[in-house]
């Protein structure tokens, strides 16, 4: 008995898969969905997760969406297993996660923050449009909004597609709703991110100093020192949530936060720091290398 022939037999589905350049809907195979394991107690897993049984000569190592001809639901690919009988292929499993446009899932919109310029001047962020990625959301936890006693926020596990990059800052957009990511991986072959439902609130500031070197001017009869302007662009955090929290404002906040490639040069004590017309002086420097991050004390 050929296994391989008699599972292929059964794999009657078609689905079509999405090109990850040209996002068009394209090449098909066929493939039959089971699910994994109907008693997962984590969240939301056990009703979006599937296995697909695909015959061994299908290969769709290329994409990371799929999409149930008949049905319409939409699926992201993950790692696929291939299985042998006695040396002999007989069929691949393909983990899927369910990802049908809905009010926790669909198609989100995707903008990078970032800086464009070049040196230690990369000048102030800036969100640049970074295309569009089909997404699913789950709940992880709801915590009060630094400073509020009233709203809460959102914060949840999100699994993507693998080949979309995603970087901390990111801004997603789902249904009108905003969320920006706090953290992105790899799981199963899925992207998995950590989000927060939010927009994104990035504060513009103005650094000031003076170089280190030193020139004798004639005409007053001192030494000279070359001054220095930079935009950065940061993050106030609050006191009352150091970890996630961000403020609404100065008045809220002893702390200032950096992501380290959007800052050309290294902030030191004594840096004069203008930030909603006020200038504020760096008394302390600290760093979360986890989060690639420059902690800055201001007053």
């Amino acid at each position: 008995m050929f296994l391989n022939q008699v599972a292929a037999h059964y794999l009657a589905p078609v689905f079509e898969l999405l090109d990850p350049v040209t996002r068009q809907w394209g090449q098909t195979l066929n493939g039959r969905l089971d699910a994994t394991d109907r008693f997962l107690s984590n969240y939301n897993r056990p009703t979006r997760k599937r296995m697909m049984y695909l015959d061994f000569a299908e290969d769709a190592s290329a994409y990371d969406v799929a999409r149930h001809k008949l049905t319409g639901e939409i699926y992201l690919l993950g790692v696929e297993r291939r299985d042998q009988q006695l040396g002999s292929p007989t069929i691949q499993l393909l983990i899927c996660h369910l990802a049908t446009p809905g009010k926790s899932a669909g198609v989100a919109t995707v903008q990078r923050s970032t800086v464009l310029g070049e040196g230690d001047d990369l000048g102030w962020v800036q969100m640049v449009d970074d295309g569009e990625a089909y997404i699913d959301l789950e709940l992880r936890t709801t915590s009060v909004e630094p400073g509020s006693s009233e709203s809460e926020i959102g914060r949840y596990y999100c699994f993507s597609e693998a080949q979309k990059d995603f970087f901390p800052g990111d801004r997603l957009e789902l249904n009108g709703t905003p969320y920006v990511v706090d953290d992105a991986a790899y799981d199963s072959g899925f992207r998995m991110l950590r989000l927060t439902a939010r927009d994104v609130h990035w504060v513009h500031t103005v650094f000031r100093w003076q170089g280190a070197d030193r020139v004798y001017n004639r005409d007053t009869g001192q030494f000279d020192s070359t001054p220095y302007e930079r935009n950065v662009s940061g993050l106030w955090v609050s006191d009352t949530d150091a970890y996630e929290g961000f403020a609404t404002s100065v008045s809220d906040s002893s702390k200032f936060r950096v992501q380290k490639d959007h800052i050309g040069f290294t902030p030191t004590l004594g840096m004069k720091v203008t930030i909603a017309s006020r200038e504020r002086t760096v008394t302390t420097v600290g760093q979360e290398e986890y989060r690639g991050q420059w902690i800055l004390g201001l007053e």
